[in-house]
């Protein structure tokens, strides 16, 4: 089970997750949606996650601790990559950002189609809504 399927069983209704995956630019994105938000909400309800030093069960057991009430209205934006995508099965974010798609990992996926398709897999299990560069929705609408 991957990590996002298995923090999904235990997010508390109200939170909110953004997820922004693509081969170049994550971490930029990611961390300019996250002060950005900060920026407008409450900044101790904005968190950020994923593929780098904060994994999103460090975040998951951080809000856990605190009283139920303090839990609601909460924020995550969530960098994902290629592999935490591939097998998802439970998770299923609220928004997601595909910054752009090119040819990599190709040494962990079978090929140029299941890496594309691991990125996809967030877009079609974004319960809002996606965004898409023009470019990553021209190399999606080729496989």
């Amino acid at each position: 089970m991957s990590e996002l399927d298995f923090c999904s069983r235990y997010f508390p209704k109200s939170i909110y997750i953004i997820t922004i995956s693509g081969t170049d630019g994550k971490s930029t994105v990611t961390w300019m949606i996250y002060n950005l938000i900060k920026s407008i909400k409450n900044p101790e309800k904005v968190h950020i996650s994923g593929n780098f030093e904060y994994p999103l069960s460090d975040t998951l057991t951080q809000i856990l601790k605190l009283p139920p009430d303090e839990r609601e209205d909460r924020i995550i934006v969530v960098e994902v990559s290629s592999f935490m995508a591939y097998s998802l099965h439970e998770f299923s974010p609220n928004l997601t950002i595909i910054t752009n798609l090119e040819s990599d990992h190709l040494n962990w996926h079978r090929n140029l189609e299941e890496y594309f398709l691991s990125k996809a897999n967030l877009i079609t299990r974004a319960k809002d809504g996606s965004y898409i560069t023009k470019q990553a929705y021209e190399k999606l609408e080729n496989i």
